[in-house]
C-alpha cells in the first residue's frame, strides 16, 4: 500500500503525516522522492536556494521562464478516489504560475482520454486554485479570493480533492486555513477519472501551445497524498 516515508528533511518532520503519501520532494537541490515509492524527478533549469529556515540549498528556485521539475506518470495511478497536494512556496511572479500539474494540454483536442489532468497553482490575480480539466474548456475546481497569495514571503499552500467531479469536491488552504471562496469551473466533465498521459511537473504547466504558466520564485517540501488529509494533519504541514 502507498503509505509511509523513508526519510525526513529534519527532526521536526517526524510527526508529519505519512499515511497515503505517494510522493515527497524535499527539493534540497535534488528531486529524489523521499516516500517509499521511488517517484524520482529531474530538475531542469531550477537552482538550489535558501528555504524558509534559511538553510542553504534547502529549496529550489524557479526562474519563471523555463524552470521545472519533471516527475513521473505513475503518480496519478493512485489518485482516483482523492488527493492532497501540499507545498511551501515563495512566490515572486506577476503572472500565472503552476505549482503542480499533470494536465496534458498538448494532447489531442476533443479527446477526453488525452487532454486531461490536474492543475494546482496561482492565477495572474494572485488566487490559489485547483482543478481537474479535460480538453481545455472543461474543468471543475475551486479558487480563493483575488490577491490571496502574498508575494516575497514563504506561505504553505494545500489543495484537496475528494474524488467527486463537483467544485465542492475541492478545497484550498493557505497556512492551514481553508480559504477557497468560489467555484472554478467551466463546461461539463463528461469522463470518469482517467490517468493523464503527462507526468506531473513542479513549477510548470502545459497548454495547447506547449509549456505555460511557469512559476517564478521558490518551492519546497512538495507532498502528494492519495487521500484528503484531515484538519489536524493539514495544521501539522502548515507548521512544519
Amino acid at each position: 500500500m502507498l503509505s509511509c516515508s523513508n526519510d525526513s528533511k529534519d527532526d521536526d518532520s517526524k510527526n508529519i503525516p505519512s499515511d497515503g503519501l505517494v510522493a515527497y520532494y524535499t527539493l534540497n537541490n535534488e528531486a529524489l522522492d523521499k516516500s517509499i515509492n521511488n517517484n524520482d524527478g529531474e530538475i531542469i533549469e531550477a537552482s538550489g536556494s535558501t528555504d524558509r529556515k534559511e538553510k542553504e540549498n534547502g529549496a529550489l528556485e524557479f526562474n519563471g521562464i523555463n524552470s521545472k521539475v519533471v516527475l513521473t506518470t505513475q503518480i496519478d495511478d493512485a489518485l482516483s478516489t482523492g488527493l492532497t497536494f501540499s507545498a511551501w512556496i515563495y512566490y515572486t511572479g506577476e503572472s500565472t504560475g503552476r505549482i503542480l500539474s499533470n494536465y496534458n494540454g498538448e494532447g489531442e483536442a476533443g479527446n477526453c482520454k488525452e487532454r486531461i489532468g490536474f492543475n494546482f497553482g496561482i492565477t495572474a490575480d494572485k488566487q490559489l486554485n485547483i482543478h481537474y480539466a479535460i480538453d481545455g474548456d472543461d474543468y471543475v475546481g475551486r479558487a480563493t479570493a483575488l490577491n490571496t497569495i502574498n508575494t516575497n514571503e514563504w506561505i504553505h499552500v494545500l489543495g484537496t480533492w475528494d474524488g467527486t467531479f463537483t467544485s465542492g469536491g475541492f478545497k484550498l488552504y493557505i497556512n492551514g486555513v481553508q480559504l477557497d471562496t468560489e467555484n472554478h469551473e467551466s463546461g461539463i466533465i463528461s469522463c470518469d477519472y482517467l490517468q493523464s498521459l503527462s507526468p506531473f511537473y513542479i513549477g510548470m504547466g502545459h497548454c495547447a501551445a506547449g509549456e505555460c504558466a511557469p512559476f517564478g520564485g521558490k518551492i519546497d517540501d512538495v507532498r502528494i497524498y492519495n487521500k484528503v488529509l484531515n484538519s489536524d494533519d493539514i495544521k501539522l504541514l502548515s507548521e512544519e
